[in-house]
């Protein structure tokens, strides 16, 4: 189970970013860690994804999330999404 979003923003070596880059088409609100930075949508809240980061900061990889809630269907990748995973 993932903690509150405070207690992320309070752990030891976190920190919140805002207007983080658009790397990955993932544009928002940051919770920086030693582990990468999951990012926020500004307006809504809504988690938009997760990135890894080099030890200088820079993104090199990310998980993006289009829509979050229940579902009992798999999903399935974009279209033409290279090295693309669907897990459940």
């Amino acid at each position: 189970m993932t903690p509150p979003l405070d207690d992320l923003a309070n752990a030891p070596g976190s920190k919140v970013v805002d207007d983080i880059p658009g790397t990955f088409g993932l544009d928002g609100l940051a919770l920086q860690s030693t582990w990468g930075e999951i990012v926020i949508d500004r307006r809504t809240g809504q988690l938009l994804g997760r990135q890894r980061l080099t030890p200088e900061g820079v993104a090199w990889g990310a998980e993006i999330v289009r829509k979050a809630g229940w579902s009992d269907v798999r999903p399935v990748p974009p279209a033409k999404c290279v090295r693309c995973t669907a897990r459940l």
